[in-house]
């Protein structure tokens, strides 16, 4: 299996995280669970397989890995939205989506399947998707929210980003749990979590050394947040992930 990203335009940057192809080879001759990994963000993609029609499908943010069933030959393009930003790119917001996958039911679906027909490249779909974005703004509270929690990969207080956006933390838990669709506590240990799997993704660190640069206590306590949110521990992660799939170009 192969994944990779690419950054959005600038014109589209301000709701997109990336844009993002995954292709499972068509040599495998039984189906595979493929876990796909939190991230906070929603999620919407054109699936081509090697057999039967196309179709739009989604992953909405949620606290814990997803497997899916994925087949030889299978094809996926898709568009990961900012935190908060899925409300401002396509009507539907976090929340609406919390803990939910599945097929995309929505007129925006027909369009999707009709301009990226015959599309094979993530290069060339990049365009097909972004004609497609709505022109809405997010709201620049938890924008700036998200950033602040990115930016310091999970490792950082709640209240004291409330203080530095001069509103209060309840009304900045309330906004943010509406439009990411999860708290900003949820969202701060996933970031931590995939700022851990980056480092390990990489390959430069021993898991002990990941462990201490990203604030866990000590390495136990990294597996059994790896164990919580992944639903494996960093050694299967190494098998499941870091092994069996070759990652190209990611965005963080």
């Amino acid at each position: 299996m192969h994944y990779r990203e690419i950054p959005p335009s600038p014109a589209a940057a301000t709701v997109v995280a990336s844009f993002w192809e995954f292709r499972v080879s068509s040599s495998i001759e039984v189906p595979l669970l493929h876990r796909i990994p939190i991230d906070g963000c929603v999620s919407l993609a054109v699936c081509k397989p090697a057999q039967g029609p196309e179709r739009v499908v989604f992953v909405g943010p949620r606290c814990e890995a997803l497997e899916v069933p994925v087949f030889a030959g299978d094809h996926f393009l898709g568009v990961r939205f900012l935190p908060g930003c899925s409300q401002a790119a396509i009507g539907v917001s976090g929340l609406d989506w919390r803990d939910q996958a599945g097929l995309f039911v929505h007129p925006l679906s027909t369009q999707l399947l009709e301009s990226l027909k015959g599309v094979e490249s993530l290069e060339q779909a990049v365009p097909a998707f972004e004609k497609h974005l709505q022109s809405g703004l997010p709201c620049r509270y938890v924008g700036r929210a998200v950033s602040s929690i990115v930016a310091r990969r999970g490792s950082v207080l709640i209240s004291d980003i409330a203080v530095s956006l001069h509103i209060s933390e309840r009304h900045l838990l309330r906004r943010f749990r509406e439009d990411v669709g999860l708290s900003p506590k949820q969202f701060a240990r996933i970031c931590r979590a995939r700022a851990a799997a980056v480092d390990a993704l990489h390959g430069e660190q021993t898991w002990g050394e990941i462990a201490a640069e990203r604030g866990y206590a000590d390495q136990a306590h990294l597996s059994h947040e790896f164990s919580q949110l992944f639903g494996l521990t960093p050694s299967e992660f190494e098998v499941r992930v870091l092994s069996d799939i070759e990652h190209g170009t990611l965005q963080h």
